[in-house]
């Protein structure tokens, strides 16, 4: 299946400082879906807070990017994807399975996967 129609393309600064995450990380942001090939980690946000008391987590995602790609990586051949964010389905239910699917199709292919944002459900 192709988990590229639950993704909205990221938009961040592409100035990131030599040897920081963010200077190491492919991201979605062009016309193209990126190639997983030989990808060690890739990144997901999920822009969801229906069910939750905590208003404002769907925003969660892009605050955490801006903190997290300042980081420096010791690591080199880290291989590390950020594919944006799952768009918020018409249910909350259509989220969970856009989450579910996407990252049961990177675990298939030895990616390990991280989650930012969204309701903690």
């Amino acid at each position: 299946m192709d988990i590229s129609i639950y993704f909205e393309k990221l938009t961040l600064p592409s100035d990131f400082k030599k040897g920081t995450l963010g200077d190491y990380t492919t991201f979605y942001s062009g016309d193209v879906f990126p190639d997983l090939e030989d990808v060690n980690i890739a990144i997901l946000g999920v822009e969801e807070e229906r069910g939750t008391t905590n208003k404002g987590c769907a925003k969660s995602p892009n605050v955490i990017r801006k903190e997290l790609y300042d980081l420096y990586t010791p690591d080199e051949e880290l291989k590390l994807i950020d594919l944006g964010n799952i768009m918020a389905g018409a249910t909350k239910e259509d989220t969970y399975f856009a989450v579910r699917d996407a990252v049961e199709q990177l675990i298939k292919k030895n990616i390990f996967v991280i989650i930012l944002g969204g309701s903690q459900d």
